[in-house]
């Protein structure tokens, strides 16, 4: 059955509404479209002020709106067949995934380390004010 208008459909403990128009703003539709791609770019290095040259060029060149250094952490890793463990801090920075290649270029560039870890997790802001802050602190 196709009913003309919206109708509030109501049965077993359930409720819907068939035949309703979607209206979504253009920043809804922007913010919709985009969430799949923002990332968070995370790096650690033993040299604090290497990442706070990183996380100034990173912000600079507006491949990351916003830039954290955390408290340091211990990192275990194998490295030309020995183990390690040394004192790190970590950098996360909140892009966008078409920026990543420039965002690792930057941090390859400005790194220590002859291999960085660079790694990025998806990430869905909960709030739209978040998501638009975040698209218009970054390189179009």
């Amino acid at each position: 059955m196709v009913l003309p208008f919206p109708t509030l459909l109501v049965g077993r403990g359930r409720s819907s509404l068939v035949n309703a128009p979607k209206f979504r703003t253009e920043t809804q539709s922007k913010i919709e479209d985009m969430e799949k791609q923002f990332i968070e770019i995370k790096t650690t290095c033993d040299d604090q002020e290497v990442l706070k040259k990183i996380a100034k060029a990173l912000l600079e060149a507006k491949l990351a709106a916003c830039v954290q250094i955390g408290k340091p952490v211990v990192s275990s890793y194998h490295w030309q067949g020995k183990l390690e463990s040394k004192k790190e801090w970590t950098l996360e920075a909140k892009s966008i995934s078409y920026l990543t290649n420039n965002a690792m270029t930057v941090i390859q560039e400005h790194h220590s380390y002859d291999e960085p870890e660079i790694v990025s997790t998806q990430f869905t802001p909960v709030s739209d004010g978040y998501a638009i802050w975040l698209l218009e602190n970054l390189a179009s």
